[in-house]
């Protein structure tokens, strides 16, 4: 599209139904067209006919391919379609990702902070203008449980997953010993109290899920 186009095209990606049709009233309301697709090969039937400038993809979309893999196939096949995540996850490592399974140039936007059409227009005229890549909520300092590291993040997954130490362990090919260290890690620096009523791996899964959710069991 030329710069003087006052529309330009978004493809959300969105398993819920709700949260879909939410986001694309308020992208309406800003001069954008909008179409909504539920599922990942929704999505990429849509991309033939829709010719979107960019994309905005949640990472778990339910049954099917992830929206990882639909944004790899997306950077692949229309390179010239701006892509972004727009996830509950405050990182990467919280949705048990690494590094490269982020597509080059794709930004990363937190679901909790779109309510402020302020953040979410920013976001998206730096997607739609640079190709997303300087746009990653997951590399803020002050993003939920920032303060833990991505081997904490993953253990905490994994325990709000609802997996024994043990489990958690062979899932990571490590031994339980520095499953149990890392636990004890993460109960400091999440500050949780080790006597009284509350229990300390109950409270840890509840960290983990009021930032992200309930994880999927993989």
């Amino acid at each position: 599209m030329g710069e003087n186009d006052l529309i330009r095209r978004l493809l959300v990606v969105e398993d819920d139904t709700f949260t879909g049709a939410l986001l694309a009233d308020v992208l309406r309301s800003h001069g954008f067209e909008v179409r909504v697709e539920h599922s990942a090969a929704e999505a990429r039937r849509a991309m033939d006919e829709y010719d979107a400038d960019g994309a905005l993809i949640d990472i778990q979309l339910g049954d099917g391919p992830s929206g990882v893999a639909l944004a790899h196939l997306f950077h692949d096949q229309y390179p010239e379609c701006a892509l972004a995540f727009l996830t509950r996850f405050p990182d990467q490592h919280a949705a048990g990702l690494v590094e490269a399974d982020i597509p080059e140039g794709c930004g990363f936007l937190r679901k909790d902070r779109i309510a402020d059409s302020d953040y979410l227009m920013a976001a998206l005229e730096e997607v739609l203008t640079d190709h997303g890549g300087d746009f990653r909520d997951d590399l803020l300092s002050d993003r939920p449980l920032a303060q833990l590291s991505p081997t904490q993040l993953d253990v905490l997954r994994l325990v709000a997953s609802g997996l024994t130490n043990a489990a958690i362990a062979r899932r990571r090919g490590t031994s339980e010993s520095a499953v149990e260290q890392s636990l004890t890690s993460i109960i400091k620096l999440l500050a949780i109290p080790v006597a009284g009523d509350i229990n300390p791996r109950m409270e840890m899964a509840r960290h983990y899920i009021l930032v992200a959710g309930i994880p999927e069991r993989t």
